[in-house]
């Protein structure tokens, strides 16, 4: 069961171009983001728009869109390929660490939500998926009024929008894929956790109990949330807030401050019961101990000094084993991850809270 835990999550048709072209998620960032970069120029040269004109600002008065396809699009790829080979940690780290015990029951479970990872009717319905957000991405843009036209480098000539469609589709394909993948292993996750008991492993080097491997998992996300705030808050520097409608920026901000959390922790939230479970499960054993000796001593009988000694001491020592037993993790992520995780997603948000504050005093 392991060895199938460590292949490619998917088997769909670009996760087999990614492995053949052998792009891991650093390198396939890099070339999708040289790839846009390239394109944008060229197609921004031949129609004449790099630089502003009477009639439309160009490409580099247009930084929206040159930041999705050079920043977030990126990431986006870069996700859906580390993905492939990592998704399948959060499983594969379970049974190698003895978190949870490797039997018929939890064999059954895996290959059923392996199976629907590698469901063909779900990449079909990526495609489709995918196709749709075309079509709604060329509506948005056709009806797009005249007078504010200019304002996007796309709208300079129609044969932008089919040029630039395809990276669109791909893009979109690796979002809803990438969303698919991770709500089945969340899915998959709490049907083993429902099913199973978990062994905590209080001394496991990733500090989060031998469940380490779920919160690298979930954490991962703080890349595209943080490269969906970078964009955000440049957008909101160089047009600058409306002085008399400042509302969209505070509810922009303010969904992505709650989001952010709710992202990282509602994935996470069965894992952190189960660790809880496990943990009280551990204090209810010490505390039955400690009823089963005194029962004995409370019962009228007499007892000599070295049964009460023994007693005192045996009771020390469970006091001792209740304290480490508290200090047990019931997160499957150690310090670390949390503050690298809401260091990245809020870091990137600060320019635009400033520039909101600064408009607010004005």
């Amino acid at each position: 069961m392991i060895s199938t835990l460590t292949e490619r999550i998917n088997t769909d048709w670009l996760s087999k171009v990614m492995s053949s072209l052998r792009l891991d998620y650093r390198t396939a960032a890099v070339a999708w983001s040289i790839f846009s970069l390239a394109r944008d120029i060229g197609l921004a040269l031949a129609y004449g728009v790099l630089y502003p004109t009477s009639s439309n600002v160009g490409l580099l008065g247009d930084p929206g869109p040159l930041l999705h396809d050079c920043l977030v699009h990126p990431i986006m790829i870069a996700y859906f390929c580390w993905l492939q080979t990592n998704g399948l940690n959060a499983f594969s780290s379970l049974l190698r660490e003895n978190i949870v015990r490797n039997d018929e029951e939890t064999e059954r479970i895996l290959n059923k939500h392996l199976a629907r990872l590698r469901n063909r009717r779900i990449y079909w319905l990526a495609v489709l998926v995918s196709t749709g957000a075309i079509l709604g991405w060329f509506l948005s843009l056709r009806f797009t009024p005249v007078s504010v036209a200019g304002l996007y480098w796309l709208m300079a000539h129609p044969m932008l929008l089919w040029w630039t469609s395809p990276a669109i589709f791909v893009v979109a394909y690796a979002i809803a894929m990438s969303v698919y993948d991770i709500a089945i292993i969340v899915i998959g996750l709490n049907d083993l956790f429902r099913h199973k008991r978990i062994s905590v492993d209080i001394l496991n080097p990733d500090g989060a109990g031998g469940l380490g491997a779920i919160g690298q998992l979930i954490s991962s996300l703080g890349y595209v949330i943080a490269a969906l705030g970078a964009t955000y808050s440049v957008l909101i520097l160089l047009h600058g807030v409306a002085s008399r409608n400042d509302t969209p920026t505070i509810v922009g901000i303010a969904f992505y401050v709650v989001l952010a959390p709710a992202v990282f922790l509602t994935p996470l939230w069965s894992t952190h019961k189960k660790m809880v479970e496990f943990r009280n499960d551990t204090l209810r054993e010490l505390a039955g101990g400690i009823r089963t000796a005194f029962s004995g001593f409370l019962n009228g009988q007499d007892h000599t000094a070295e049964q009460i000694e023994s007693l005192l001491r045996n009771t020390q020592q469970t006091y001792a084993m209740r304290d480490l037993v508290m200090r047990f993790p019931t997160w499957p992520v150690n310090t670390g991850t949390f503050r690298k995780f809401f260091g990245l997603v809020y870091s990137t948000i600060i320019p635009a809270v400033l520039s909101l504050g600064a408009n607010l005093l004005k």
